[in-house]
């Protein structure tokens, strides 16, 4: 988890290119983790991500892809970081 912390910080740091590059697919591998706690985590990183706009629209919402399963997972707070990553690609909070 310390890992996932880290490279929120690094995030800006190297921009969205390599956030594009390096980070997504990071992202994507994690979610298929079996912890809860490195799941919520790593969704809350893609918050940031998108929050920050170090992600383009349709890596953001080919990550979306990934995480729809988690709308129905037990965990609550996972449940309510997949839909604040939807907040944030929402239309409405955009303009």
């Amino acid at each position: 988890m310390q890992v996932i912390k880290t490279l929120m910080g690094m995030a800006v740091r190297i921009g969205a290119k390599m956030v594009e590059e390096f980070m997504l697919p990071l992202v994507r591998e994690l979610l298929e983790d079996t912890e809860d706690m490195v799941i919520l985590e790593n969704i809350k990183l893609a918050n940031y991500l998108v929050e920050h706009q170090l992600v383009k629209k349709q890596s953001s919402l080919e990550l979306l892809e990934c995480m729809v399963p988690f709308c129905f997972y037990p965990n609550p707070r996972i449940r309510l970081a997949v839909c604040t990553y939807v907040h944030l690609l929402s239309p409405a909070r955009q303009s």
